[in-house]
């Protein structure tokens, strides 16, 4: 859902029935937020990024949806990044809140990322971290995200993998029988 680039809001009345659905239907939502676009974006083009402005990103946003349908399994896209200390307490408070890392893992500098990571990992939030690509345009960025993820020092090798994989067959409910499969093509693709 990118209601953001139009400047709704997620708890606006127009988007309540979609989160209803999803609950109803045990369909996970991905939840678009800042950052959108490159840096300086809103000066590049604004024809494109719209209503989307800085004081309407802040992924507490989510909560009163989360509160009317406790469910429902959500991800915030660019992992809600720069309000992490607003994110910690939506996910200490929700559990079924996921957030991945496409975009802040390619656009923000390495220790910039590193900086963010860390700070969910120590508040004990690293099994609910996915990564994300959100690549349509540029997909040569997907292997800069992977590298990013990888270049992050005190990560553990079950962290990174976490990240890379497993979170994401958490929130997914993958069966067994599907995350052997894809780790057995994983082993049998080329380098």
């Amino acid at each position: 859902m990118s209601p953001f680039y139009e400047g709704t809001l997620a708890d606006d009345e127009s988007i309540l029935p979609y989160f209803k659905l999803a609950e109803e239907l045990n369909i996970p939502v991905g939840f678009h937020i800042l950052p959108g676009g490159p840096n300086y974006g809103f000066h590049l083009m604004p024809e494109f990024l719209g209503g989307m402005r800085t004081y309407n990103a802040n992924p507490l946003q989510l909560e009163n949806v989360l509160v009317k349908y406790p469910n429902v399994k959500v991800y915030i896209m660019h992992g809600a990044w720069p309000y992490i200390e607003d994110l910690k307490a939506l996910m200490y408070a929700h559990p079924n809140v996921y957030i991945d890392v496409s975009v802040v893992n390619w656009i923000l500098p390495q220790e910039e990322l590193n900086t963010y990571l860390k700070s969910l990992i120590n508040a004990g939030f690293g099994d609910r971290i996915m990564f994300g690509s959100d690549q349509m345009s540029w997909p040569q960025l997907i292997r800069v995200g992977i590298e990013s993820i990888n270049n992050v020092e005190f990560l553990t090798l079950e962290q990174k993998e976490d990240i890379l994989y497993d979170n994401a067959a958490k929130f997914l409910n993958l069966s067994d029988k599907e995350i052997k499969m894809h780790k057995e093509n994983l082993k049998n693709t080329p380098k």
